[in-house]
């Protein structure tokens, strides 16, 4: 099985009219979306919390959309905003030495 390489983050630059941000890639949980804020003029980076935007599309393998701000001025042209799904490296399958090997579950 080939593992193919899928679009896993997206950067928009703000127009001062904008509040609906769209990706198109799976993400699994909502805890796996990061969304940080890179302010042009000043270089900061800001990760904004989950209660700061709202997120649609979580499970769905065409995307879905991110709401920020979710009250106030929408960011404007200094401001970048990126949507990045970030998933835990986790290795579920224990793999014993010498042992029976089993190449479904691999896969």
């Amino acid at each position: 099985m080939t593992v193919s390489n899928t679009t896993r983050v997206v950067t928009y630059t703000g127009n001062s009219s904008t509040t609906v941000f769209s990706y198109a890639f799976k993400v699994f949980l909502a805890a796996e979306m990061v969304v940080t804020l890179y302010d042009l003029t000043t270089l900061a980076t800001t990760i904004l919390s989950a209660g700061q935007y709202t997120l649609t599309g979580v499970g769905s393998d065409s995307g879905g959309t991110v709401t920020y701000p979710l009250a106030g001025s929408p960011i404007t042209s200094n401001v970048e905003i990126t949507l990045t799904r970030v998933v835990p490296e986790t290795q579920t399958l224990d793999i014993a030495n010498q042992g029976g090997f089993f190449p479904q579950p691999l896969e």
